[in-house]
């Protein structure tokens, strides 16, 4: 499962307490994108697609363990993208904001 991340405090308490009750059930990996937070000083290119490369990066090719991208806000339209250009078409897709 990755949980694309902006690093806003409310957003980060809230990826806290989801990646606290998967505990021991999942492994959420929460990385900042890319020219965000602790990511800023990576090099372009920017942007969802460049989000969801890095994202399918984080997740591994193929695949290491069943993948639920999830995403809310801009994360949902990473999380999408990453969905589709993945090459292991995963599960299932959470996205509790969808992109429109």
């Amino acid at each position: 499962m990755a949980l694309p991340s902006r690093r806003r405090p409310r957003t980060a308490r809230r990826r806290a307490r989801v990646a606290h009750h998967l505990a021991g059930r999942v492994t959420p990996p929460a990385p900042d994108l890319r020219g965000r937070a602790h990511s800023r000083a990576l090099p372009g290119p920017y942007g969802i697609a460049a989000h969801a490369d890095d994202m399918a990066a984080v997740v591994g090719e193929p695949a290491r363990a069943p993948v639920v991208p999830t995403g809310h806000s801009m994360g949902a339209f990473t999380a999408a993208l990453t969905a589709v250009r993945h090459p292991d078409p995963p599960s299932a897709l959470l996205l509790p904001a969808r992109p429109p």
